[in-house]
């Protein structure tokens, strides 16, 4: 634009010369909207960005949680397996267990018969011998 001094206008040497033509008035308004209107878009696209960059931030940690979450159900399956090999072992125990107690419960009869002999053939022994010895101290 060219700067020019009139004398009755009264603007400095550095003042633009201001066109009078309607048009040019009309494309230099239309032209500071738009020079406004990329500015927003220009503010909005920063604003866009750091809001991608946050979100491959938040993906980037998903992935990292879905990768220790598949790893930490590998370990729960590989220990509910162990888990169950002990049940099972542990139930075969219980099992020979139970076998063991049910055999000395049918025995239980016999040995207190049997026990009861032997209480009165050391009785009867004793009953025997203690005359002799107490002939043989008197």
């Amino acid at each position: 634009m060219k700067t020019t001094t009139t004398p009755n206008s009264g603007m400095s040497p550095l003042t633009p010369e201001v066109p009078r033509d309607p048009i040019v008035h009309l494309i230099a308004a239309r032209l500071d909207t738009l020079h406004g209107d990329m500015q927003e878009i220009k503010g909005v696209q920063k604003e866009m960005a750091a809001a991608f960059s946050k979100l491959i931030l938040i993906e980037e940690r998903q992935a990292n949680t879905q990768s220790a979450q598949g790893r930490a159900f590998k370990v729960i399956e590989s220990l509910e397996a162990k888990l169950e090999g002990y049940n099972t072992a542990n139930r075969e125990i219980c099992q020979g267990m139970e076998r063991r107690i049910d055999a000395l419960e049918a025995a239980a009869p016999i040995y207190k018969q049997a026990s009861s002999w032997v209480y009165a053939a050391v009785v009867g022994l004793i009953a025997l011998i203690a005359p002799k010895i107490i002939n043989k101290l008197f």
